[in-house]
């Protein structure tokens, strides 16, 4: 056995020799902490987001080609990418060398705001054109099912790409200019003289990576994990005889989270990516023999190479995997995951074991002491949660999928919030054997019915299965199915995952979807209005139109105004050279933060025990509240109703305690989690009901009353109701963090991803009790904020201004991305209770509300949230008597806070469902109801506001002639009628939103901004402005504005 010891990769071209590689980093970790190339981002941290995508490529030997994949480098560890070539975002292009086209047409396009997600959407789109240098429009959109993007939107992403489909450019078909107006249609056309792709840019494959050898075992040793890489199968299974429990990994997209989230250690790790019998697909007579580690996306590749040539019939099973696998991640999980993942894994949701299962595959086990065996996959594979009926010893090698003949009839389902990218709620697969007797009559031979979601396994529905055997297949054994099904998949009130009642609902709806798909395929008069009832839902091509004016012939070149220009820092968020607060260099002495969170929603503190945490190396010291200076104080945010550290009691599960300062960032965090708290637990308020009935409110009621509200008793008629709001994360994709500088004068230096400077400084200020003029907050630019970091990032800067003060050293806190979501709160949840009037017409007569938001433990902007939506309780409609009470609920959750919107939606989404309720009941139109109660020239709204040249109701009556709303009503009713199971449906609705402040002094020109303006000798203008860069391109904004009457690239 000849064993190496050293990791051998490249990346960006340049050659990587690492003696002592962790195998407890990822791929991100090492670039961005041990290379310092901070051009690849860290947003999820679990292979959900497509920050960290960056492209692999290898050599295959069996192909004689080199591969290359796009991956999640925040998942995959590091020793992973030995002989493979890596390239980043900063590989691609540089603004300091070259744009590469995909970088060009990604920034020309206005497809990057924040940008933090900019440079993975880039390096997806260029592991795309290195596949497929010409890529369908389909490809293209598919490239990116692995891909969020929270700010920009995905139109002009796509339009920026698409041109890649499309030669013509500006000449493109899709292009109108007409009457000073240029429309054009997914974007063609709006720029000319696009970079051609030219692969002569692109970085040459090592020729080294091809000549090395794969004959010698790899083990690489760390602190807590050995790595192993075996070179053959009898390397693996010794290895797995000696070590029965040693983990193995191929794409490590399920051991990545349990190592990161759930606190899961696994000292001995094995990757069989160079076992040929475990990573090659061989089509045999009886069936297409599938490796254990082969990646999903070469899966799916083979299956739609077999489905294209092989009979209809035999590929039914493939083809369900190709629908699948289309839901199934992203495309960079899929270049990741292996087939023999999903089994071992063994997740009562996982979307390819209902398939196996179903299929009955073959699987083929072996051991170092007992050689191969067969193993049938069948329920008893399974025996429990997360368990399967393999022994110690034991190594999956291979899953023989079978081909199906032409009496088979087999097809699978799956249900979940978002139909790519995310995992089952119910998953369902379905074989049928029938048989006939030269009539027209069909009987069932055999059936298995497998569910996903619906046990603690993956559930063979056996005795609903059974049943079914020997009945003709007609309407009854549609009804006896569904009644077996039933009584089969009952799923108790409290069980895992909750919505039993849906979960029931969507079993049953796979067995009358596959019911529909069989019969047509049997007999080939399924009514018409059943047809679309048996299929998926097909997602067409996106398509996108765009309409401007066209800037005027004699307008002066220097002069902006009007033109799609590309703003300052698009070129630099495209090439990843953009930079945020965690891509800031480390300075000297710096120490990292981790924070501890409470783990109940409301509980005494009875003990906090850090004697373990502090002897962990490298762990400097645990900042509690009694770290917190004198003079300084322990109340904090925006109102001081809230404690910076938690004291005695813990108010909200995610609650702050404490921080652990390290070396390092990942000994900070495993540090965290080893803090003993003890709890004694006390009763929790956490829904706006509780509150109501334990009488749980922050000091606040605002009314807004107009009229004589008690008319509503002489109405025609009288409604009343309740209105739900659930309330939203904000997933900014840059996590809270902050860099802390103790500065010589006894003052703080801070950086953070904030929207609020002025917050940030002064609650640091109340925290350690000096002079606000001691404090200097600076920031470049935010990855993305929407509200959430208005006021919530200042109180986590604030505390970690006291572990800087503390220790005297630099300190730097980047939240990873559940403990951001677990210590900050969202969107307010709102319940209204209404009581309406109206007359037969649908005007409203008279309106009274409460309305009640979920504020969470303190006030924070729960106030101002509250009073805008007051403030458009009223949306479009002259309401002449009105009463609204507005209440803030506290409970026992983290401060809800600004959000996109800052309450109108949830005002304006009141008045509609009343609008919508009081159209049922009249039966009347929504929009001819809404065009009764619209505002009119002379009405005044409910807080005392004139409507003055009042334009509502002409732009309300021109949008639905050029939208042609009158035919996308006649053709859906016309669709709706056809088809019996999938609807659709058209919905107009008018939005009046404010646009000024709650705070008078706010409201002056909309922004206040401070210009200075520099202008050197050599000749560029510099602008200092005290406008702060949110991702609205403000810098951009700031030079539109001034009329400089010079060039833009001056400034």
């Amino acid at each position: 056995m000849s064993i190496g010891d050293c990791l051998l990769f490249y990346v960006n071209g340049k050659r990587i020799d690492e003696t002592r590689p962790n195998p407890e980093h990822t791929l991100l970790y090492y670039l961005r902490n041990v290379l310092g190339m901070k051009g690849t981002k860290m947003a999820c941290g679990e292979g959900g987001c497509g920050a960290c995508t960056v492209m692999v490529s290898r050599y295959d030997r069996e192909y004689n080609k080199v591969m290359h994949m796009s991956i999640y480098a925040c998942i995959t560890p590091v020793c992973r990418v030995h002989g493979m070539a890596v390239t980043t975002v900063e590989g691609v292009g540089s603004i300091r060398t070259r744009l590469h086209p995909v970088q060009e047409r990604i920034a020309k396009f206005h497809g990057s705001q924040c940008g933090f997600c900019t440079p993975g959407i880039v390096m997806s789109m260029y592991t795309l054109l290195k596949n497929f240098p010409e890529p369908s429009q389909r490809q293209i959109e598919d490239a990116f099912d692995g891909n969020l993007c929270r700010c920009t939107g995905y139109r002009p992403i796509l339009d920026g790409f698409k041109t890649f489909s499309c030669p013509k450019g500006e000449n493109c078909c899709r292009v109108k200019k007409e009457g000073g107006m240029i429309e054009t249609k997914g974007g063609m056309g709006e720029i000319e003289g696009l970079f051609p792709l030219d692969p002569t840019q692109d970085l040459i494959f090592p020729p080294e990576l091809m000549l090395i050898s794969s004959e010698k075992m790899l083990v690489f040793v760390g602190e807590r994990v050995t790595w192993y890489r075996p070179a053959n199968l009898t390397e693996v299974l010794q290895l797995k005889q000696k070590h029965t429990d040693v983990k193995l990994v191929v794409g490590s997209t399920e051991v990545s989270v349990e190592l990161r989230f759930k606190d899961a250690h696994y000292p001995i790790v094995m990757c069989p990516s160079e076992i040929p019998e475990m990573n090659r697909i061989t089509i045999l007579e009886n069936g297409m023999l599938v490796g254990a580690a082969v990646p999903l996306s070469e899966v799916f590749d083979k299956c739609q190479e077999c489905v294209d040539t092989r009979p209809t019939h035999e590929t039914q099973v493939l083809s369900a995997i190709i629908d699948m696998l289309r839901k199934y991640g992203g495309q960079q999980i899929r270049n990741l995951a292996c087939i023999g993942g999903n089994l071992i894994t063994a997740s009562p949701i996982a979307d390819m074991n209902p398939i196996l299962l179903a299929a009955k595959c073959q699987l083929n086990i072996a051991s170092a002491d007992k050689g191969e065996r067969v193993l049938p996959l069948d329920q008893s594979f399974f025996p429990g949660y997360r368990r399967v009926a393999i022994k110690p010893g034991e190594v999956l090698i291979s899953v023989l999928i079978p081909w199906m003949s032409k009496n088979e009839y087999f097809n699978a389902y799956k249900q979940a919030r978002r139909r790519d990218d995310d995992i089952s709620i119910v998953s369902s697969a379905c074989w049928l054997k029938v048989r006939n007797y030269n009539t027209s009559k069909y009987y069932i031979e055999d059936c298995r019915l497998v569910f996903g979601g619906m046990a603690p396994i993956t559930k063979l529905a056996d005795k609903t299965s059974t049943s079914l055997i020997g009945c003709e297949w007609n309407r009854h054994v549609l009804e006896r199915g569904l009644e077996l099904l039933k009584n089969e998949l009952s799923l108790p009130l409290n069980v895992p995952g909750g919505m039993p009642e849906y979960r029931e609902v969507l079993a049953a709806s796979f067995f009358f979807k596959f019911y529909l798909y069989v019969t047509q395929l049997l007999t080939h008069n399924l009514q018409p209005e059943y047809i679309s009832g048996m299929n998926g839902v097909s997602l067409p091509l996106t398509e996108s139109t765009q309409a401007y004016e066209e800037v005027p012939g004699d307008q002066k070149q220097y002069d902006p105004v009007g033109r799609p220009i590309v703003f300052q820092s698009a070129y630099q968020q495209a090439t990843g050279e953009a930079k945020y607060v965690d891509d800031m260099p480390t300075l000297t002495g710096e120490l990292y933060a981790a924070p501890v969170l409470s783990s109940r929603a409301h509980a005494r503190i009875l003990s906090i025990d850090v004697e373990d945490t502090l002897s962990i190396p490298g762990v400097h010291y645990v900042i509690t509240h009694k770290d917190i200076p004198a003079g300084g104080s322990n109340d904090n945010g925006l109102f001081s109703d809230e404690e910076l550290f938690a004291e005695s009691e813990v108010m909200c599960y995610g609650q702050l305690i404490g921080l652990v300062i390290a070396e390092d960032p990942l000994i900070a965090r495993r540090a965290a989690r080893t803090v003993r708290i003890s709890y004694e637990n006390l009763p929790a308020v956490v829904t706006i009901e509780e509150a109501i009935k334990s009488n749980s409110f922050i000091d606040f009621t605002h009314t807004i009353t107009r009229g004589d509200s008690s008319v509503i008793s002489d109405c025609e008629t009288v409604d009343h109701g309740e209105i739900r709001i659930g309330g939203q994360e904000h997933f900014y994709f840059e996590p809270n963090g902050c860099i802390v500088i103790p500065t010589e004068d006894g003052g703080i230096e801070m950086i953070s991803s904030t929207q609020a400077l002025t917050t940030c400084q002064l609650l640091t200020a109340q925290a350690l009790g000096i002079q606000a003029n001691k404090i200097v907050c600076k920031i470049k630019r935010i990855g993305g904020g929407f509200g959430g970091k208005e006021t919530r990032s200042c109180v986590i800067s604030a505390a970690v201004a006291v572990a800087a003060n503390k220790l005297l050293r630099p300190i730097r806190c980047v939240f990873d991305r559940d403990d951001d979501m677990k210590h900050t709160g969202g969107r307010h949840p709102f319940l209204a209770k209404y009581k309406v009037g109206y007359q037969s017409d649908g005007k409203i007569i008279a309106l009274i509300i409460d309305l009640y938001s979920n504020a969470g433990i303190s006030s924070d902007l729960s106030p101002g949230v509250m009073d805008r939506a007051l403030f458009h309780i009223d949306n479009a409609y002259n309401i002449p008597n009105i009463l609204v009470n507005g209440h803030l609920c506290r409970t026992n959750l983290p401060s809800n806070t600004a959000f996109r919107g800052f309450g109108g939606p949830q005002g304006m989404f009141v008045i509609e469902s009343i609008i919508s309720d009081i159209a049922l009941s009249l039966e009347m139109p929504p929009n001819e109801v809404r065009w009764n109660n619209m505002y009119v020239e002379g009405n005044t709204t409910p807080y005392g506001m004139p409507i003055v040249s009042c334009q509502m109701q002409r732009c309300w009556q021109e949008l639905l002639e050029k939208s042609n709303y009158s035919k996308l009503v006649e053709e859906t009713t016309a669709f709706n009628k056809q088809n019996k199971f999938i609807k659709r449906g058209v919905s107009v609705i008018p939005t009046k939103f404010g646009i000024s402040f709650g705070i008078a002094f706010l409201n002056q020109g909309g922004k206040i901004c401070i210009y200075h303006f520099l202008i050197y000798i050599s000749g560029p203008f510099i602008i200092i402005s005290s406008f702060h860069n949110t991702n609205e391109n403000n810098y951009f904004i700031c030079i539109q504005s001034i009329p400089l009457n010079i060039a833009l690239t001056l400034v």
